[in-house]
């Protein structure tokens, strides 16, 4: 199994427990997190299976796969930075949440 397998499944196993949590949990600081980090976790998941399809372009020789996929790659990828930000901004010691990943 490939390294981005794993960083895949591992980031689908985070989603699931997340999404989980966040569903029987009430709101509060600890639950925003917990959803910001289920957030990443689902772009992690994402941009690994992009990155997969863009490997695959690089090895066929195929321009439109580079393009196709190194657009996604770069896609989710900005999507993963931007949720990261507001993990930690989450994280901190802001006593009422303004937004959330589930507004």
């Amino acid at each position: 199994m490939s390294p981005i397998a794993i960083i895949g499944i591992a980031a689908l196993a985070v989603l699931a427990v997340g999404w989980i949590i966040v569903s029987v949990s009430s709101p509060g600081r600890r639950r925003t997190l917990i959803e910001w980090v289920a957030a990443a976790a689902l772009y992690v998941f994402l941009l690994t299976i992009f990155a997969r399809g863009l490997r695959w372009a690089l090895e066929a020789d195929s321009t439109a796969g580079l393009i196709g996929f190194g657009f996604l790659c770069v896609f989710f990828g900005a999507g993963l930075i931007l949720s990261l930000v507001a993990t930690f901004r989450a994280g901190r010691a802001e006593r009422k949440p303004s937004v959330s990943a589930t507004n």
